[in-house]
């Protein structure tokens, strides 16, 4: 099994490489155990906070976004941030359809849409 899995530029399988070494960590299998009960804790948190990065970053303040159509404060703020990066991200490179903007046009553009 490949436990490799890149989000937002965190490499976990580097990570956990690093965990097994010191002793945090071993692999039964296709799991992974967390031996250590704050690292556990850790890795916990780290995973909440990127499943809501993965399943709310489409979410838009007014409510209009998806999958579930939250709005404002209710999308977790990673998932905010995350949405903003992506944008930004999206309007500054070139694509196949469209030139890149400039960094100031993407800001302006993203300042204009904020809720």
């Amino acid at each position: 099994m490949e436990i490799q899995q890149i989000i937002g530029g965190i490499d976990f399988e580097r990570e956990i490489m690093a965990a097994m070494r010191i002793g945090w960590v071993f692999k039964v299998g296709d799991a992974v155990i967390i031996t250590d009960q704050d690292h556990r804790n850790d890795v916990i948190s780290s995973l909440e906070v990127a499943g809501n990065i993965i399943l709310h970053h489409h979410e838009k303040w007014d409510g209009t976004g998806y999958p579930h159509r939250l709005k404002g404060e209710e999308i977790p703020l990673e998932a905010r941030i995350v949405a903003i990066v992506d944008v930004f991200d999206a309007l500054t490179s070139r694509r196949p359809y469209k030139d890149s903007w400039s960094v100031e046009r993407a800001l302006s553009f993203i300042n204009e849409q904020k809720g």
